[in-house]
């Protein structure tokens, strides 16, 4: 079905549920649990500020909240957590284009991430949980917005 806008017609227009799903899987994955919630308590150091590294500060694991970062630290990642959002569109593009986009997402992501570990700014773990996080709330989303079978 063609929707017209503006006197256009449109072949698979995104609906206003598909941009809902977009809008709250960007806010609830990277934007609140990634950035507002772990980046902001986990007081994990970045890399380049490890003693391992060169740094002041002393290494501390990905489940230790206790580090010296005072703020935008390094756990969890949210460049990946943001970069891996990309499968968030690609899951609603339209059918010929979805196993494409699927891939160019995944293949955004991960090239996000380990630019992100490459320039000393997150440990492997830091970019695994960011993007972990962000995939199971738009899998859950998904599941949520549009029931099997609908």
């Amino acid at each position: 079905m063609a929707l017209k806008r503006l006197g256009a017609p449109l072949l698979w227009a995104p609906s206003g549920r598909s941009a809902l799903f977009l809008l709250l899987t960007m806010l609830v994955g990277p934007g609140l649990i990634v950035n507002a919630v772990l980046k902001e308590h986990a007081h994990r150091p970045r890399p380049v500020h490890v003693t391992e590294f060169g740094g002041p500060d002393v290494f501390k694991a990905w489940d230790e909240f206790d580090g010296a970062c005072g703020g935008n630290c390094s756990f969890a990642s949210g460049e990946a957590a943001q970069g891996f959002w990309m499968v968030a569109p690609a899951l609603i593009a339209p059918p010929p284009w979805r196993a494409a986009a699927l891939v160019g997402a995944l293949a955004f992501g991960v090239g996000a991430s380990v630019l992100r570990m490459a320039f000393g700014g997150h440990f492997l773990s830091d970019v695994l949980v960011g993007g972990l996080i962000t995939s199971i709330v738009i899998v859950a989303a998904r599941r949520l917005m549009w029931r099997r079978g609908a």
